[in-house]
């Protein structure tokens, strides 16, 4: 890496509703006290998985069933949007891309959009 390079982006071409606005919010939240500022988009969905050690069994990830929330009364989780990626040098010397310094910016929902299949291409397409 050049010595001259203090900061690196990673803005995904295969995100194509990217908005001039989530760039500002990452520029102003990249802080001298953040090592990287990432695309994240809030999720109120409820996830299971297979438990294998249960024989299969469909277990709660993210809730417990006896106090299932409503998507109203609960903040969701952040999921990464995939969008953008802006890292300090030094973190990225250490392999890394992610820390416990880092700050967010929230996608709406409808912005969220990774290219990686024909179908997402045509529903972009539309969505556009």
């Amino acid at each position: 890496m050049h010595p001259e390079v203090t900061n690196v982006a990673l803005i995904q071409c295969t995100s194509p509703f990217l908005k001039v606005r989530y760039l500002e919010e990452l520029l102003k939240k990249f802080e001298p006290s953040t090592d990287c500022v990432f695309s994240v988009t809030r999720s109120y969905k409820l996830r299971w998985r297979r438990d294998a050690s249960r024989r299969g069994a469909v277990v709660p990830v993210n809730f417990n069933p006896e106090r299932r929330p409503r998507r109203q009364d609960w903040d969701g989780e952040l999921l990464e949007a995939g969008m953008f990626y802006v890292a300090r040098r030094e973190l990225l010397l250490k392999g890394r891309f992610q820390n416990d310094r880092c700050q967010v910016v929230e996608i709406e929902p409808g912005d969220v959009l990774e290219i990686d299949t024909v179908e997402d291409l045509e529903l972009a397409r539309v969505m556009d």
